[in-house]
């Protein structure tokens, strides 16, 4: 008997490939291709999402028993990768032509055009964060971000009004509660978290002295304008500290500039999209991992960086605390001077900080795998096909 098919629509962030090795451009991506790997036995699965900016061709990837296909380029919008309109219509012909049994939207924008999709088809939306959501994701947004994210959660919510899907999967609780609020039926709603594969982020205790650590897009909202600046604090205290910033964004040049006019061009090292095994070599050499982030859905990165002993210090916002899940694993902090503060205190007790990167582990092995993800995606999968 074939197996049945998986097609998910991933519209902002595809792959990069570095050197011929594999790694991602935003949490999205991440969440659906290592949620759904664990359902690989069972399902054809392809996901459709953009290429990298600048890309005009289409490449076709296998990773873990998932097929990648990118379909021509994308660019940036604000803080987004978003693809472009010949990628809509190449995903269009594509849906078509292959006849899904399930469809997966990866996103808000792509699980309102799941409306448009075959109606044979199971249609899940996933839903990562919601800029609407002015108590939990975007409290902490202020200034222009605060206004482009009214904007979008304006639409956002105008958007999800218009959503036809027959299950929904969430990432963290929160969402599930504001989309019940939204009209959305709670039992439809099923919370699949995240995750880390514990195997290949193996843990360690034996870190690069001062290393700090920072994974993510460099747009305002992540905040890594409060990272520079805390690292020429930092440095004052200790000299050769070191942070590592790894992603790219729009702000990419601007910050390069800012790098070199704070005089922090030795403490601070962009390097761009990584492949996977390079970040898992720069975290598992990390002694801290930072982040001034006002918003986020989860925060992926947090949980790579507790998997591999990297001792997180991370704004205080819902989606950290939903990771920390009240335990002792790191530190919230709520602004510069406390970023800095616990930092300092961190790299001056090394005691205190490996008590710290082993309970984070601990919590990482019982609470935050894909394994949990998957089976969380496997079991809402066949409740909505059995309900066909």
């Amino acid at each position: 008997m074939p197996k049945k098919k998986i097609i998910l629509l991933n519209i902002t962030g595809g792959p990069v490939i570095k050197e011929g090795a594999f790694g991602f451009t935003e949490g999205g991506l991440v969440h659906a291709l290592l949620s759904l790997e664990g359902l690989s036995a069972d399902y054809d699965i392809t996901i459709l999402c953009p290429g990298f900016p600048g890309r005009t061709s289409d490449e076709v990837i296998c990773y873990k028993g998932v097929k990648v296909v990118c379909l021509a380029g994308s660019r940036w919008v604000r803080w987004m990768q978003v693809g472009s309109l010949s990628f809509l219509r190449k995903t269009r012909r594509h849906v078509g032509k292959n006849k899904p049994d399930i469809i997966i939207g990866n996103g808000v924008l792509a699980t309102v055009l799941l409306r448009f999709s075959p109606r044979s088809a199971l249609r899940i939306g996933i839903v990562h964060h919601l800029y609407h959501d002015r108590v939990h994701h975007a409290a902490g947004v202020t200034g222009i971000s605060g206004f482009r994210v009214r904007v979008m959660g304006w639409l956002e919510k105008m958007a999800l009004h218009f959503t036809k899907v027959d299950k929904v999967a969430v990432i963290n609780p929160v969402v599930k509660e504001i989309l019940s609020k939204d009209g959305f039926r709670a039992e439809d709603i099923m919370v699949a978290g995240n995750g880390v594969d514990v195997e290949e982020y193996p843990f360690t205790l034996n870190k690069d002295a001062n290393t700090l650590i920072y994974i993510g897009r460099l747009v305002e909202l992540k905040g890594v304008d409060t990272l520079m600046e805390a690292v020429s604090e930092i440095k004052q205290e200790i000299p050769d500290v070191k942070l590592h910033l790894v992603g790219d964004g729009p702000d990419h040049e601007r910050m390069r500039k800012k790098i070199m006019a704070m005089g922090i061009g030795d403490n601070v090292i962009l390097h761009g999209y990584v492949s996977e095994q390079e970040k898992v070599d720069l975290l598992s050499r990390a002694s801290v991992y930072v982040s001034a982030s006002s918003f986020e859905g989860f925060g992926i990165p947090v949980v790579e960086a507790m998997a591999t002993g990297a001792v997180p210090v991370v704004s205080d916002i819902a989606s950290h605390r939903f990771i920390f899940q009240g335990r002792p694993v790191g530190c919230l902090v709520n602004n510069r001077d406390e970023m800095v503060r616990k930092v300092l205190e961190l790299l001056s007790d090394e005691e205190k900080r490996q008590e710290l990167a082993r309970s984070g582990r601990s919590l990482v092995e019982e609470r935050w795998t894909w394994t949990t993800a998957s089976t969380q995606y496997r079991k809402i999968i066949e409740e909505g096909l059995n309900g066909q």
